[in-house]
């Protein structure tokens, strides 16, 4: 299934406001073993974050004195729950962060979400991966007398085989298989019966690339 940031996000989260100091900041950095700390006022709503980065760069300056509103970087990058966990991986590689706050409507901050916490959906059982790859595919109605599609999975690489009525259905899967949770490749080997799709590269019964 689609994982959503809502299923691998932590919570509760560890939060500061803007008149911690830095010290202070640096202990829960440690005794927590955290990376980063969400910034909030006195309704939660999210202000900013304070990175180890930006602490560690902050040794070549004066620290006596500082709070986290002279360390945390604003406007900051976040992601709703219903937000999809690889849009989380992709904000996270583009912007090269560990960690991305997860807020609500109002911007409270209802969870964390990190590398580690995307990275453990890819520890998925392979049967688990190939039951939901089916499942997606028969809601799809992709099973017909002209053929469906065979799914097997070996360490979270999704193989699809077979025969399927439509072009256009090969493109289907090519976009759902990888959203699935614990999907680390697919390889497409599918052919068609028919080509309702006009402007692409794939001849009728060709075998997917």
């Amino acid at each position: 299934m689609r994982k959503l940031v809502r299923d691998v996000m932590t919570k509760p989260v560890l939060v500061i406001r803007p008149t911690t100091s830095f010290k202070e900041m640096v202990r829960i950095l440690v005794a927590h073993r955290v990376s980063a700390l969400p910034v909030v006022d006195d309704d939660h709503e999210l202000l900013g974050m304070v990175s180890e980065g930006d602490l560690l760069r902050s040794q070549r300056e004066a620290t006596l004195g500082r709070m986290a509103v002279d360390f945390m970087t604003t406007p900051p990058i976040v992601v709703r729950p219903a937000t999809s966990a690889s849009e989380a991986g992709r904000l996270l590689r583009e912007h090269r962060i560990k960690h991305v706050p997860v807020v609500d409507q109002e911007r409270r901050v209802v969870g964390i979400v990190g590398r580690v916490d995307l990275l453990k959906s890819y520890l998925r059982p392979d049967d688990d991966i190939r039951r939901d790859v089916e499942e997606a595919a028969w809601n799809e109605g992709l099973r017909t007398d002209l053929g469906a599609p065979h799914v097997s999975v070996r360490q979270g690489v999704v193989t699809l085989e077979g025969q399927v009525a439509r072009r256009s259905w090969i493109d289907l899967l090519d976009r759902i298989v990888p959203t699935i949770e614990g999907v680390v490749a697919v390889e497409d080997r599918l052919r068609y019966v028919v080509d309702d799709v006009a402007d692409g590269p794939r001849s009728a019964l060709a075998v997917g690339p």
